[in-house]
């Protein structure tokens, strides 16, 4: 057993891209601290099963807390009904003087933010002011993007990858593309679908693989050439990448993607709205969504032989920003501040 223990509040057994960042840290942090997971979400289930998650999970947070169990709290939160949920766990913390890093992982949280007429946001600055609490962002422009309501000393620390595979690039003619994202309105499946339909009418041989939906959304498949396979595992997705030339993510909103940063660490080439552009950091690979056919135009041109190798490169350079132990590190430093200050 290690020294000190940290526990992580959040979504651990949903879909989605917190999950996957707390099993990431869990696994990298588990060699140096003791660490421990409330889970206060689930997918499926009634109402008051979901509720009865969330009370167990306060339940439990005492017990640890009043047991002298635990040294950092580190809650994972987005916006909205989350940011709620987050706030009474937070709200013990504060109580009881517990050290507590509140881990943002929200693409809109500036939105919820504005609402009612700025009075969500006076919430979030009156609890993420309080001495014992810690305010981790995903990337830098989120410190701008909420200067109104975060503390001075919050610091931005990256999403580690959660998958990496070696991938092959066997000689062919068809250029697969994937989507790796949730079926949840703005991450842009409609219009991946319409920057196929433009390939196809450019006579090129295409397949475009779409996760998060399935086959009944679908208005027309044009020949087999759209693939919708609804929610898939950790092995399905790799197979996926492997396969794939191009990862596409056309969404309107992003905190750090989790599915481009396993593109990127995974040097699959991936091209991205500008949500996602300090995530990928080259600029050939951001487009914006005015127009689907300049996602086409650019698939194409970045399909020839020598400007994709290129491509390959620069996703290689990119990819230290995201290794899990060179993150884990920052962690580890950030909670030995947190606890430094609390005393």
């Amino acid at each position: 057993m290690h020294g000190k223990t940290v526990i992580h509040i959040g979504p651990y057994q949903s879909k989605g891209g917190i999950s996957s960042v707390m099993k990431s840290l869990t696994e990298t942090q588990e060699n140096i601290w003791n660490t421990k997971i409330l889970t206060t979400h689930v997918e499926a289930g009634t109402i008051i099963q979901k509720y009865r998650i969330y009370r167990s999970a306060k339940k439990k947070l005492k017990k640890y807390i009043n047991s002298d169990q635990i040294d950092i709290v580190h809650i994972h939160a987005t916006h909205s009904a989350s940011w709620w949920r987050k706030m009474s766990y937070l709200n013990i913390c504060i109580q009881r003087k517990v050290p507590v890093i509140i881990h943002i992982h929200s693409g809109r949280f500036d939105e919820f933010c504005n609402k009612f007429g700025g009075l969500c946001g006076q919430i979030v600055r009156k609890y993420l002011s309080k001495k014992n609490v810690k305010t981790v962002l995903l990337e830098k422009r989120w410190l701008g993007k909420l200067n109104k309501w975060i503390p001075a000393n919050s610091v931005v620390i990256n999403n580690p990858y959660d998958i990496k595979i070696k991938k092959y690039y066997p000689k062919k003619t068809e250029i697969n593309i994937l989507m790796l994202a949730r079926n949840s309105k703005g991450k842009g499946h409609s219009f991946a679908i319409e920057i196929i339909k433009f390939l196809i009418e450019l006579g090129i041989d295409v397949k475009l693989t779409l996760t998060g939906i399935e086959k009944r959304h679908l208005s027309d498949d044009f020949d087999g050439k759209i693939i919708a396979k609804g929610w898939v595992n950790d092995n399905e997705i790799k197979q996926l990448m492997k396969d794939a030339d191009f990862l596409i993510s056309p969404s309107e909103f992003e905190g750090s993607s989790i599915s481009v940063i396993n593109s990127i660490v995974c040097g699959l080439p991936c091209i991205v709205s500008p949500a996602s552009s300090e995530t990928i950091g080259i600029s050939d690979l951001i487009v914006g969504l005015d127009d689907p056919k300049q996602w086409a135009e650019r698939i194409i041109k970045l399909s020839e032989r020598e400007v994709y190798h290129k491509l390959l490169k620069k996703l290689k350079k990119e990819s230290f920003r995201y290794e899990r132990a060179e993150i884990s590190k920052i962690w580890l430093k950030t909670y030995n501040e947190i606890l430094n200050n609390s005393y």
